[in-house]
């Protein structure tokens, strides 16, 4: 029995490669006071003398405006770790503790400095965790 063998087609593959490069900037007025509500078009991005295209935009704020905080009911479904009343929009602190790697004997000395961090993090700072 001849089976006729169907030849396999090339598969086209496409590798790309690119870097999001993170620029952090706090504007400021002349009473250094912080200025907010500004947008991707306010900003010139240069490199080397080259202008840049700002992809991305947000703002993030230490004091988030009273609608940008979560009521208690939507955030009273998720569990206890994540924290009532935090920024709808802002900075995400990830903590992540190895303690694969991390020695027997060290983890109460690195459990409880992550506690005295937490206790001392401003109120509405987001930090979402995993066990």
């Amino acid at each position: 029995m001849g089976r006729s063998r169907r030849p396999r087609r090339a598969v086209a593959t496409i590798h790309a490669r690119t870097n999001l490069v993170v620029v952090d900037v706090v504007v400021t007025d002349s009473k250094k006071n912080p200025v907010h509500g500004l947008q991707k078009s306010d900003f010139t991005l240069m490199e080397d003398g080259k202008l840049q295209v700002v992809r991305s935009f947000e703002e993030h704020s230490s004091s988030p405006a009273a609608e940008q905080i979560e009521s208690a009911p939507e955030a009273a479904c998720r569990p206890v770790h994540q924290q009532v009343g935090s920024p709808a929009n802002g900075p995400v602190n990830v903590l992540l503790l190895d303690y694969l790697n991390t020695p027997v004997a060290s983890q109460p000395y690195a459990r409880r400095q992550l506690l005295e961090f937490l206790d001392k993090a401003p109120a509405g700072t987001r930090m979402p965790s995993s066990a």
